[in-house]
């Protein structure tokens, strides 16, 4: 009898020692599904965070008295540090936040305008702000709309801190250490591809979407966005 019990005890010991090991692969392992999935939610999630940035966008409707005029002043009120881009449909004009915070846009006769601000536009050499009579009304706003969109400025920065400060990143994504990350975006005629060196033979997680992003000049262009974990 103390046989039997011998052989059972045993086998029971060797079936919880192959379940510790097998629950140490799963939980410990950085090619683990459970780890993977994670990781690259944190990833994607810092990322997109880090390369995004907020857009207002105005519609304008030019009073009919006003069009005859060169230059208008538009009283938007916007946060400090943005720059403006204007443009009436067909062409972008020139446009500058004075430093009273008006907005002074040469309208070339145009009845109606879009005016988008943005922190990473590049400031235009737009028409010097002037005093203006402030009882007449230039203009009525139409529409206006927030936007969060990906950045080409704030991507080259994540770019250059990813090889230069890789795992201070790392600790601000909140990514275990056993776990890397690598980042790129494909542009027509641009590639910007963040990633160290990959060991052979290691299951890689990836995804990729399609984004929109906003360039230094205030265009738009669509890319395909692919980030990694190892």
């Amino acid at each position: 009898m103390k046989r039997g019990a011998s052989h059972i005890e045993a086998i029971l010991a060797f079936v919880l020692f192959i379940s510790f090991v097998v629950a140490g692969f799963y939980f410990f392992t950085p090619t683990s599904s459970r780890l993977a999935d994670s990781s690259l939610s944190y990833a994607t999630r810092e990322i997109m965070k880090n390369i995004s940035i907020s857009i207002e966008t105005y519609g304008v409707k030019i009073n009919q008295s006003s069009r005859k005029l060169d230059v208008i002043p538009v009283d938007i009120l916007v946060p400090a540090g943005r720059h403006v881009r204007a443009e009436n449909g067909s062409a972008i004009l020139p446009a500058r936040i004075g430093s009273n915070g008006v907005t002074y846009v040469n309208i070339s006769g145009s009845g109606f305008i879009t005016l988008e601000y943005a922190d990473d536009i590049l400031p235009s050499a737009g028409p010097l702000e002037f005093d203006y009579d402030r009882q007449i009304v230039y203009s009525s706003l139409a529409s206006s709309r927030d936007e969060n969109i990906l950045s080409k400025k704030r991507i080259i920065g994540l770019n250059e801190s990813y090889f230069n400060k890789y795992d201070m990143l790392k600790q601000q994504f909140n990514l275990p250490d056993r776990v890397d990350f690598g980042f790129s975006l494909d542009l027509p005629g641009l590639k910007i591809t963040s990633e160290r060196n990959i060991p052979q033979g290691i299951n890689i997680y990836s995804s990729t979407m399609r984004v929109e992003m906003l360039n230094e000049t205030g265009d738009r262009e669509f890319g395909d966005l692919t980030i990694k974990v190892w």
